[in-house]
């Protein structure tokens, strides 16, 4: 484009206070932030229907189990290996045991060491943070270090087999030794 053909003509460039009062200052209404976060949130649809999806399988897990007449431990050889039908929604396996009610037993175990797990990185990650930051100086310096060297190791897996290989595996694939 040639900058040197460019026309300007008298009404491409007008002043603002022309059309609109410019003494008046417009602003959104103040909210407080948990009604601003909610109002975002229920903008995301994605957001919303994972939640539904969440708390469904939550109750699930919590109720399912309790209103099943089957244990999730207990072997019934009479009825083993049943497709799944009304009595047995996903079936039973070979000793008898009602899968629906062991999926859902082992998704309340699942849900709950999620949430220690939670709570434990919220209390660690907080007193570590609350270390640094009172002390702050050198303990601050050193402590970042190791935090920094932190995601060097989380995410390897070291498997010792019986026949003396060492298996590591990260991110990136298997190494063997």
């Amino acid at each position: 484009m040639d900058l040197e053909k460019i026309e300007f003509l008298p009404d491409d460039f007008e002043f603002v206070g022309d059309k609109q009062d410019i003494t008046k200052d417009v602003v959104a209404p103040s909210l407080p932030a948990w009604k601003d976060s909610l109002n975002r949130f229920k903008k995301n649809k994605g957001a919303v229907i994972g939640l539904i999806c969440i708390l469904v399988i939550a109750v699930f897990a919590i109720f399912a189990p309790m209103f099943s007449s089957y244990k999730f431990d207990a072997i019934n050889t009479k009825i083993a290996s049943i497709s799944p039908c009304a009595e047995h929604f996903f079936g039973t396996d070979t000793y008898g045991l009602d899968l629906f009610v062991r999926v859902w037993t082992g998704t309340r175990y699942s849900l709950f060491i999620a949430v220690v797990a939670i709570f434990i990185d919220v209390i660690v990650g907080m007193t570590y943070g609350l270390i640094s930051g009172y002390f702050g100086g050198k303990v601050d310096s050193v402590m970042q270090r190791i935090h920094k060297l932190y995601p060097n190791f989380s995410n390897i897996n070291i498997v010792i087999n019986g026949d003396e290989s060492i298996i590591i595996h990260n991110y990136h694939g298997f190494i063997i030794y």
